[in-house]
């Protein structure tokens, strides 16, 4: 098992500011939907995507994520966040209306996929989940794997793939492009009846999930795919680290 990686502000910082209008147009398709009273965001950081369930109307929203998350820097109440190792198997001891989980299982060691997904259905029988795809890039991306892969994961698990948030983000330009490429709604197969139609009509048949994305998305995969995990967190961190600076720069100028 590798040492755990710590992510610093900086990179907090720069998802935080990606994830806002991205999260505020989930809430928007997703809690008139599925009408979730609870939500349990896994990999969280410093819950940003929790303060918009909030702001949508979910009455609980938690998170968790690791300890290298500082508790004064959260958006959303301390005691709403709870530290721990994602790369082994944890249980809150209490299911949720739905659990979430957005770009988290690439930063985990390959060995953990399973015990990861085993983790996510623990807690609820409805599971949005995304993660990076082979290409994609990012700080310390070690387990880049394609859609199919956790399409198995959640099977063996009999959940069940729906699409309705790929095709209903699909061209919306709020949302990031690995939000709304890579997120599934899985749903466990005894619940699949009290779905509503809409979601119900967006089943993905096992072993026929598609990769999509427009023509940036693609490039973008292509040129980055060759290169090692070591070599693209340095171009991640350069990344973030270059707009975080010219955002700063842009508030400074504003406020005076």
């Amino acid at each position: 098992m590798r040492t755990l990686h710590v992510y610093s502000e900086d990179f907090f910082e720069y998802i935080d500011r990606r994830a806002i209008s991205s999260a505020k147009e989930f809430a928007k398709l997703l809690v008139p939907l599925l009408q979730p009273s609870s939500v349990l965001d896994v990999g969280c950081g410093r819950g940003a995507w929790l303060r918009e369930w909030k702001a949508a109307g979910v009455k609980t929203a938690k998170g968790v994520d690791g300890p290298y998350v500082r508790v004064d820097s959260l958006h959303i109440p301390r005691e709403d966040f709870s530290p721990v190792n994602l790369s082994i198997p944890f249980r809150l001891g209490h299911k949720f209306d739905l659990v979430t989980s957005f770009e988290v299982a690439e930063h985990l060691d390959p060995s953990s996929s399973d015990t990861f997904i085993s983790s996510l259905t623990a807690h609820a029988d409805l599971v949005a989940f995304s993660a990076a795809t082979p290409g994609q890039g990012g700080e310390n991306h070690i387990n880049e794997r394609s859609l199919a892969f956790w399409q198995e994961r959640f099977a063996s698990l009999s959940y069940e793939a729906y699409d309705i948030i790929r095709l209903a983000m699909k061209s919306n330009g709020e949302v990031e492009p690995w939000y709304r490429f890579n997120t599934i709604l899985y749903a466990k197969r005894d619940i699949v009846d009290r779905l509503p139609t809409a979601v119900r009509n967006t089943r993905i048949a096992p072993n026929d999930i598609d990769e999509v994305g427009d023509l940036g998305w693609r490039l973008r995969k292509v040129c980055l795919r060759p290169l090692p995990v070591s070599a693209v967190t340095i171009l991640a961190k350069f990344n973030y680290l270059r707009l975080n600076r010219a955002h700063r720069r842009k508030l400074s100028k504003t406020l005076l």
